[in-house]
């Protein structure tokens, strides 16, 4: 599985193996014979951000700004043959605000020594959103 679309931040190894995981569908390149219904996925990492704070300050005042972490992933399916687009779908996942807001409290995220989402936490998102997109892509197969 590649990274995507190669622009801006790429993803780690590490997390392009969960989404791989998430997914769990066969090289399309190891079939030696495809058949007339057999199709293929293409999934790209759109976006992805860890999530952050700042504040837009004025002389009288300074408001807060602040976004969640999230990931957005697309897909798109084509038989394999014919190469003939069948649907594309995208899916954008987001941490719950009350998780970020709590994870902000902590004081090296405060002090800016660390990210407002652990790895582990942005594997889970990552991992919410390769399912959600599976979903997706495993419904317009069985309405075909």
């Amino acid at each position: 599985m590649e990274a995507g679309l190669r622009q801006g931040k790429e993803l780690r190894p590490s997390f392009l193996a969960v989404l791989g995981e998430s997914f769990g569908y066969a090289d399309a390149a190891g079939v030696a014979n495809p058949g007339n219904g057999d199709v293929c996925v293409d999934i790209a990492v759109e976006s992805h951000s860890r999530g952050g704070f700042t504040d837009f300050s004025l002389d009288f005042a300074a408001l807060p700004l602040g976004w969640r972490p999230k990931i957005c992933l697309c897909a798109r399916l084509y038989d394999i043959q014919g190469g003939e687009q069948r649907m594309v779908a995208r899916v954008v996942e987001r941490m719950r605000w009350g998780e970020y807001l709590a994870s902000l409290a902590n004081w090296r995220v405060l002090m800016g020594l660390a990210d407002p989402v652990s790895d582990e936490r942005f594997a889970k998102i990552l991992l919410l959103a390769g399912q959600r997109l599976k979903r997706k892509i495993e419904a317009s197969i069985s309405s075909a």
